[in-house]
């Protein structure tokens, strides 16, 4: 079912599943654009980046899919290079699309490396789950039998479902999609400057590693170990990732209060999640399938929910923080001293004087009127008053 051509021209072969994957990578694109324009950031930081990170991200996840069993058959470097033969590992399209976001900053001077993964976090996100629907739809890619057979399609060949697994995988990279987002929007509304620091990214690494490791459980074409044809390369890089991305925003949380023994209990919760994952694994050949799924899958919904909340609680800390840090005006004014005034320029109101400026009552004019007021009488009056 992976050969399914959408069009043949002489030599040109068109696959669906290549259609899919296209549209997916450029409906990432724009959103990516769109992400990067929230951010009021310049949107050629993504075109750059995706010129570097096409071709780098092919590279590396070819090599990722060379390196390990099945994909390590090639027997030279003419199979390799040939895209219509073998697949992709997905780790390594990842870290290609990383260096190429390094080379966007520290090249050509893109404005922050963390706001530009963020951005193409959440877009890589929308791109995996389209790619996964595609897959379903192609029947690119097999699994085995996870009892979820409403489009499920049955290999008899191989004595093994079709599509199944990559049903379950969209839904949990859909979800994933929707948790990245609106962590992204938290963090926009929080900072109240249009900046991220790549914290969205390290949420979807994370998040995307403990589902790669209940989801390639269930896939008959995984990469494996060399020495283990067991263990997919796959699980070990997403359980890393994300063990690595929760012990970095402890230490970090531990740096603005302390070690407390709210930490101690994450780190237990953590060891506690990492055996569920790896007993489930190990037992999802037994007898109960299904439940040695749901051991491996709540040792990774532990681990989600940890790295969440640490990732909303950082959020929450530097919003504090910043708050903290802006001065209040009432207090500065309070604060501020008075200017004295000379004594030179203080007037004095008293009874017994008047300011040496102020006109002589004798430069007042004689005024008269036509009702017999005498205006001389009051003059004179005046004039005793202001006597010594």
């Amino acid at each position: 079912m992976d050969n399914q051509l959408m069009l043949v021209y002489g030599s040109i072969k068109i696959s669906w599943f290549a259609v899919f994957t296209s549209a997916a990578c450029l409906i990432g694109m724009l959103l990516a654009c769109i992400l990067r324009k929230a951010q009021k950031k310049a949107v050629s930081d993504v075109f750059i980046t995706v010129v570097f990170g096409v071709p780098l991200g092919l590279l590396f996840g070819r090599l990722i899919y060379a390196l390990f069993p099945p994909g390590d058959s090639f027997l030279s470097f003419a199979e390799f290079a040939d895209v219509n033969i073998g697949g992709y590992g997905l780790y390594g399209v990842i870290f290609g699309v990383f260096l190429a976001a390094l080379i966007a900053c520290k090249a050509f001077k893109a404005d922050g490396l963390g706001s530009l993964l963020d951005c193409l976090a959440v877009s890589g996100a929308s791109s995996i789950t389209i790619g996964r629907f595609a897959t379903c739809f192609t029947g690119a890619e097999t699994g085995y039998d996870v009892k979820f057979k409403i489009f499920t399609v049955y290999d008899s060949v191989q004595d093994i479902y079709n599509l199944a697994v990559f049903q379950l995988d969209g839904i949990y990279e859909a979800i994933i999609f929707v948790v990245c987002f609106c962590f992204f929007m938290y963090c926009l509304n929080s900072k109240k400057n249009s900046h991220t620091d790549g914290k969205t990214a390290l949420l979807m690494l994370a998040l995307h590693g403990t589902n790669q490791v209940v989801m390639d459980s269930m896939r008959a074409d995984a990469l494996m170990l060399t020495f283990n044809r067991f263990i997919k390369i796959s699980q070990i890089i997403g359980i890393l990732c994300c063990v690595a991305v929760l012990v970095y925003l402890i230490v970090l949380d531990t740096k603005k209060v302390g070690f407390k023994k709210s930490h101690s209990a994450t780190i237990v919760l953590i060891i506690i999640a990492v055996i569920l994952g790896v007993f489930g694994e190990y037992r999802v050949g037994s007898a109960n399938y299904i439940r040695n799924h749901l051991i491996m899958f709540s040792g990774m919904v532990l681990l989600d929910v940890l790295t969440l909340s640490y990732a909303v609680k950082s959020i929450q800390t530097e919003k504090a923080d910043a708050e903290d840090s802006v001065p209040d005006i009432n207090d500065e004014l309070r604060q501020s001293p008075v200017p004295s005034v000379p004594e030179s320029s203080q007037s004095n109101y008293s009874d017994s004087s008047f300011p040496s400026t102020a006109p002589s009552i004798s430069q007042i004019p004689s005024m008269s009127d036509s009702s017999g007021m005498d205006y001389e009488d009051l003059k004179r009056e005046l004039d005793s008053i202001n006597q010594p």
